[in-house]
């Protein structure tokens, strides 16, 4: 099965922002789960981030060995780890974000993204399947 990289970037943005708006609705009418839906906010903006970040690095990545650049480039786990530490020491730091639901929050998107791999691929070989291609 073929990943199409700037289709999974789409689905991942449209999750990314329906969780949001659910969040944000939550946040809206609960006083007692405002401080979780903030940190789930906050984890999954920061995950967000990393994954589109993770998926430039990879597209550059790819065009320097396709260029056959000698250039040795990394896919920038430093600055994707640094956000998720951001994000946990802001939780920390202002009472009003929940840690653990952020440190959640920044796994969400991540097991969004297992899960629709894996019922994707399913899809995909069940298709093969009845087309007798397998």
């Amino acid at each position: 099965m073929k990943v199409n990289l700037s289709q999974l970037k789409g689905k991942i943005t449209a999750f990314t922002l329906l969780f949001l708006s659910a969040l944000a609705l939550v946040w809206l009418f609960s006083s007692e789960w405002k401080s979780h839906a903030v940190g789930l906010a906050l984890g999954s903006v920061v995950a967000y981030l990393n994954m589109m970040y993770l998926a430039f690095k990879v597209d550059q990545v790819g065009g320097n060995a396709a260029a056959r650049g000698s250039r040795r480039m990394g896919t920038g786990f430093a600055t994707r780890a640094a956000l998720a530490i951001l994000a946990a020491m802001l939780a920390l730091k202002v009472d009003e974000i929940s840690l653990l639901t952020t440190i959640v929050g920044i796994m969400v998107i991540p097991v969004f993204l297992i899960i629709y791999l894996i019922f994707s691929s399913l899809k995909h070989n069940k298709s093969e399947l009845e087309r007798g291609e397998k």
